[in-house]
């Protein structure tokens, strides 16, 4: 490889910043772990307090159920909330000039 091929490769490839690979290995982290807990935690709870495994489905159907729907509902109160917010800082910017 040439000297000016190179340059150009390393003109092109910028370093990604420290704080992004760290960020990715947090990430990465936090799913692992994720994934391991939601494996382990029908066994343990079956186990050790001795949850049937009919209540460890209904459990587990339950807390999918909620996470399959709320983001649905936050997406849908959103827009409310912040329409509310900025007609409350409109409300307070007008009283304040009102004061003044």
């Amino acid at each position: 490889m040439t000297l000016v091929a190179k340059a150009t490769t390393q003109a092109i490839q910028p370093k990604m910043p420290r704080t992004i690979w760290v960020g990715g290995f947090v990430s990465l982290l936090m799913n692992v772990s994720s994934k391991l807990i939601c494996s382990d935690l029908p066994a343990f709870m079956t186990m050790v307090p001795g949850t049937s495994a009919m209540a460890v489905g209904i459990i587990k159907s339950g807390a999918e159920e909620i996470a399959s729907r709320l983001p649905l509902r936050i997406t849908g109160i959103v827009p409310y909330i912040t329409a509310a917010l900025l007609y409350l800082e409109m409300v307070g910017r007008h009283r304040q000039r009102a004061k003044i």
